[in-house]
């Protein structure tokens, strides 16, 4: 019988030794907290080599660099252990003397509940007398949406040990924070002098800026110098991704017997360009004449050539500058193509009516003025010419009729092949006429809010359109658009602040923020047969804000 008593008296200990969450009733939302210290926050002529903070709850895992950064940056990483409801740090090297060392601890969770902290728990401690009161806060936001950035860490240094933004690459930073997850972040406890600050995504948790994929982010100037009065700073960061690489030739086509397309992988600066053509000896070279003719966001040059694309030649693209001059010469060969890459005629638009007086817009190399006639020219179904005239500025050409045409009248625009240096083959267009009650017409104004600058709008058409796939870009406060194809459009603001008519990214080397880039809320509804009138597309400089549409009168 006191055999049995004695195991029911082990069962009844063990099943009261066990830790677990009551059954029944409404789960714990209470974040964990933490009640005191060893020794106390603001405690001065510390010279203990371990802190003990006590929760209200069984926190878990906790990594160092992730939910507690010390600063100023240690040399050797502290022992954390966690027992009971305590977190124990112990450090493996002397402190400095009269240094003020922070302590952040952020995002722990308990044990059981999985509830986490809500606001970082900033401790402070002085191993002399006095205990610095400097601060920074402030928010780490995306340069392209505005967005609060979550996980960033921030780098303070002192400004006399960096005097470029590119000396920060590898260098331990004296003090470090991590973003919120609405991206805000404070540095106390600071000693009041000169610093520099940055912030970057730190994928591989090591405190500095080592990897030049990681995503940085910087104010104007990234300089910090504390008021004679006053101990607070507020300081908001904007991140990108750095650009400090030169464009690169991704590959070429053939479009015709002497004409070539590369592309390359970013907006280039077409004014800066050079093209020279060689043999395989690198003998015999030509500099190309311009004007060189950009498309796909100035990524693709299109250009006749002095050699045949029957032979084996080297291209050698000087200047290759993007907007934030970085710049590379680049050699690349160019191997023999018995035929052109594409099979179609290289005209950049589709040929389509858009009144009855036929006008169209279009690209080819160059062709003899004198002659344009007998390469370009407007057709009926039976073969016979439309007289028409005709114009040409560089790579571009236009085409109209002198005379109305017969409404729905079947036409053809026809281009010879010897216009680009090919042989005596006809390339035959059928042209679309456009019924004015199938689209709908938009017209008004951009109003960007305290800036006059230069702008490009972007409108893409999505919901039920499937005729209007490609962006509409605009580089003019104006719209005027007519022949728009139904469809909810969505628009995009660049604030081209650089005027070079497309985004420009930042630079980290240059100190160069992003260039803004603002979404529209709501959609501008296009619909056919119908007019929108004196339409306003409101765009505030400020990221906290979207921009947004007003007005607009609409009619049939």
């Amino acid at each position: 019988m006191q055999k049995y008593f004695i195991y029911f008296i082990f069962l009844l200990i063990a099943a009261c030794a066990q830790v677990g969450t009551p059954t029944g009733g409404e789960k714990d939302k209470t974040p964990p907290q933490i009640r005191k210290a060893s020794p106390e926050n603001q405690a001065r002529n510390v010279s203990k080599k371990e802190i003990v903070f006590y929760f209200d709850a069984f926190p878990k895992n906790i990594t160092y660099g992730k939910e507690i950064f010390i600063s100023p940056i240690l040399t050797k990483t502290p022992q954390i252990s966690v027992a009971d409801r305590r977190i124990k740090i112990k450090f493996d090297e002397e402190l400095k003397e009269n240094t003020t060392y922070v302590v952040s601890i952020s995002g722990v969770e308990d044990y059981f509940a999985n509830n986490k902290m809500e606001s970082p728990y900033l401790f402070a401690f002085s191993t002399g007398k006095d205990l610095d009161t400097m601060m920074i806060k402030g928010k780490v936001v995306s340069g392209l949406t505005g967005n609060g950035e979550k996980d960033f860490s921030l780098l303070l240094f002192d400004a006399d040990s960096v005097k470029e933004n590119k000396e920060i690459f590898g260098k331990r930073p004296d003090y470090v924070a991590k973003t919120q997850e609405n991206g805000e972040y404070i540095l106390s406890n600071l000693k009041k002098k000169k610093y520099k600050i940055y912030a970057i995504k730190d994928g591989d948790q090591s405190n500095s800026y080592n990897q030049l994929t990681e995503m940085v982010a910087i104010d104007s100037t990234g300089n910090v110098a504390f008021p004679d009065s006053g101990n607070l700073i507020v300081k908001t960061l904007y991140s990108f991704l750095p650009d400090e690489q030169a464009p690169r030739v991704r590959g070429y086509d053939w479009l015709g017997e002497n004409v070539l397309a590369v592309e390359v992988n970013e907006t280039i600066l077409q004014d800066s360009l050079l093209i020279e053509m060689q043999d395989t000896l690198g003998k015999n070279g030509i500099v190309l004449g311009k004007p060189y003719f950009f498309k796909g966001e100035k990524k693709q040059i299109i250009f006749p050539v002095t050699r045949s694309r029957k032979e084996a030649s080297k291209l050698i693209f000087k200047q290759v500058m993007d907007s934030l001059q970085n710049k590379a010469d680049t050699t690349f060969s160019i191997y023999p193509k018995t035929t052109a890459t594409l099979k179609t005629f290289p005209l950049l638009q589709k040929p389509e009516f858009s009144t009855q007086n036929m006008a169209f817009e279009g690209y080819l190399t160059d062709i003899p003025k004198d002659s344009a006639e007998k390469y370009i020219f407007l057709s009926d179904s039976a073969n016979k010419k439309i007289t028409t005239t005709f114009a040409q500025k560089d790579f571009f050409f236009s085409l109209k009729t002198e005379k109305a045409i017969a409404a729905k009248m079947p036409l053809f625009l026809c281009v010879n092949a010897k216009a680009i240096g090919g042989k005596d083959t006809v390339y035959k267009y059928k042209m679309f006429y456009s019924n004015a009650e199938d689209y709908g017409t938009l017209e008004g104004k951009v109003i960007t809010d305290g800036y006059e600058g230069k702008i490009v709008l972007i409108l893409s058409a999505g919901g039920r359109s499937k005729e209007a796939k490609a962006d509409i870009v605009l580089w003019d406060r104006k719209l005027n658009l007519k022949y728009l194809s139904p469809a909810s459009y969505s628009a995009k603001v660049i604030i081209d602040t650089d005027g070079n008519g497309c985004w420009t990214p930042g630079s980290l080397v240059k100190n160069r923020l992003p260039e803004k880039i603002i979404s529209v809320k709501s959609p501008i509804e296009i619909k056919a047969n119908w007019d929108l009138e004196k339409f306003e597309l409101i765009v505030p400089i400020s990221q906290d804000k979207g921009a947004n549409t007003k007005g607009g009168k609409g009619k049939m």
